[in-house]
């Protein structure tokens, strides 16, 4: 096994007779990065924790609940813990259609169990479940510290890795939404720690957990193949039978210890489990999920191109120019345990198949490695650890800029006090979900049809604001006008003279005219959506 340690091993011999920059270039590793050693206390990496610290703490205070706007899977996930912890109920109640629909929880609940319990506590508020989830990514990068020492990378980049975790934007988006995102992420990389530990009973079971907590847990085996295959395969391996057969013997108690992990953790999903199981419909699910919007389908491009895509256009020119180095001074040669572990993964986003922006997450420690040992190789890390704070910091600059004088809270408490009678039922947009949860509510969704619902009195609120987010919003809110007869009773100042308001709608007495739901619209013509700039043809 080859550590950060062993990466370092004449490293106290050395600084004891000279006082310059010296580094380790004989151990089993493979790194052999020219690492300067401070001839100052106030050396520039002695100062770099407290700057990474500060942007964490600027960051995680600032854009606690405005780094979104409106994400309508804050209040789907929730509002299903909601419906597990405090009504004790198994089925989705409030997103999907209850005819002839599976509303059953397949994954999530050990999610839905943690954080419901968190917020039993604290209080159901979309402000503390972006607390809960941005704790569980503080613990993986922790996590993450732990991992690096294990594998063949730099005290330096050991140390300093790890911040960048938790302030790069695919791990903080997932700590600011009400997604399963961040406890996916906690599980795989303690999954991930456990494997390169070699206990492999603890890392199959934990990533069966991973995947319990959302199917895209199954990442987790990736890195584990990953490491395996950079460990235990070379050709001398298959130069003759003698030599293959001595290769399985070596590695059939870790495949033993595997599987038996990883039937351990099929036996805690079924306990979870069992009374919605179906598996017509996970397989259903799993491949209605695969081909969601564009031909492509690569969560890696979907990240690169969703709604935000401006903000990240810094991330992409720093990926594509690390892949230009990185083959162009053959850093491949230097790292094995890196080259695998990014074809691996790479591969994976062909396989899965999942466009979902979401996912990049599971990928970001990964890149966050090879962003490192590449420019330290080069001799660069100075400069790019500079530049990715400063990417990390226009990218929350940015998004505050937008943002700022936005509050979800005084929102929450702007409906909650203008729809008073607690019998009525409240129609609106996902995120009114908050304002509402412990009253009947009917979400303006995709996959809500409004012609099977029967009101005869209800509060509609209207976020014309959010209407580029939804394909049917302006469809049902129209609808509801015709067939209503409402009243503007209150109205509040959103953001950049943005106005939400509430209605007070009662049946007009007259038959109900039915909404003509749109097709959807076409790959091309959702990200025009998102990219109005975009000439696609």
């Amino acid at each position: 096994m080859i550590t950060g340690k062993d990466t370092f091993a004449l490293e106290k011999p050395i600084k004891k007779f000279i006082n310059s920059i010296v580094s380790s270039t004989e151990g089993k590793s493979s790194v052999s990065p020219s690492i300067n050693l401070p001839s100052s206390p106030k050396s520039s990496y002695d100062l770099l924790p407290f700057i990474l610290l500060g942007l964490i703490a600027v960051s995680y205070t600032f854009l606690h609940t405005n780094f979104n706007i409106y994400y309508e899977d804050d209040s789907w996930t929730l509002s299903n813990a909601w419906n597990y912890m405090s009504l004790g109920v198994d089925n989705d109640l409030t997103f999907l259609d209850q005819e002839g629909v599976f509303t059953g929880q397949l994954f999530g609940k050990l999610y839905f169990i943690f954080c419901g319990t968190f917020l039993n506590v604290f209080g159901w508020t979309k402000s503390n479940a972006f607390i809960f989830n941005s704790g569980l990514v503080m613990v993986s990068s922790l996590g993450w510290y732990y991992i690096l020492k294990e594998l063949p990378f730099s005290k330096q980049t050991t140390k300093t890795l790890p911040f960048f975790i938790v302030l790069m934007p695919p791990v903080f988006f997932a700590a600011h939404t009400g997604r399963t995102d961040a406890f996916t992420f906690l599980l795989m990389t303690l999954g991930i720690y456990m494997f390169i530990r070699k206990k492999y009973i603890a890392a199959g079971m934990i990533a069966i957990l991973a995947m319990e907590s959302h199917i895209m847990g199954l990442i987790t085996l990736f890195y584990y193949l990953a490491h395996f295959l950079s460990e235990n395969l070379e050709s001398k391996h298959f130069s003759s039978r003698e030599e293959i057969k001595t290769w399985f013997k070596s590695n059939t108690l870790m495949f033993l210890k595997s599987v038996l992990g990883i039937s351990l953790g099929g036996m805690v999903y079924l306990s979870l489990h069992w009374e919605t199981f179906d598996i017509t419909h996970l397989t259903e699910m799993i491949a209605s999920k695969a081909d969601m919007v564009s031909p492509v389908n690569n969560y890696i491009l979907a990240y690169f191109s969703d709604f935000d895509w401006i903000h990240h256009i810094p991330e992409f020119f720093l990926l594509l120019g690390t892949l230009f180095l990185y083959f162009r001074h053959k850093v491949y040669r230097d790292n094995k345990f890196l080259f695998v572990l990014m074809i691996v993964l790479f591969i994976s986003t062909l396989i899965t198949r999942r466009e979902n922006r979401n996912y990049f997450v599971y990928l970001t420690p990964a890149l966050l490695m090879f962003y490192f040992y590449t420019y330290e190789r080069l001799g660069k890390s100075k400069t790019f650890v500079t530049s990715l704070t400063a990417i990390c910091a226009l990218y929350f600059g940015s998004v505050y800029y937008t943002n700022h004088n936005y509050s979800f809270d005084q929102f929450v408490n702007f409906v909650r006090s203008n729809t008073v009678k607690t019998e009525l039922p409240v129609v609106g947009m996902p995120d009114v979900w908050f304002a509402s949860y412990d009253k009947e509510y009917y979400p303006i969704h995709n996959e809500r049809n409004f012609n099977k619902i029967d009101l005869e009195e209800f509060y509609l609120v209207e976020t014309d604001y959010l209407a580029r987010r939804s394909r049917v919003y302006l469809d049902v809110k129209e609808n509801i006008h015709r067939n209503y007869d409402c009243n503007k009773i209150a109205e509040w100042d959103t953001y950049n003279n943005n106005k939400a308001a509430i209605c007070h709608c009662k049946n007009d007495g007259k038959p109900n005219v039915d909404i003509i739901y749109k097709p959807y619209p076409g790959w091309q013509n959702v990200i025009k959506q998102f990219m109005p700039s975009a000439s696609l043809k």
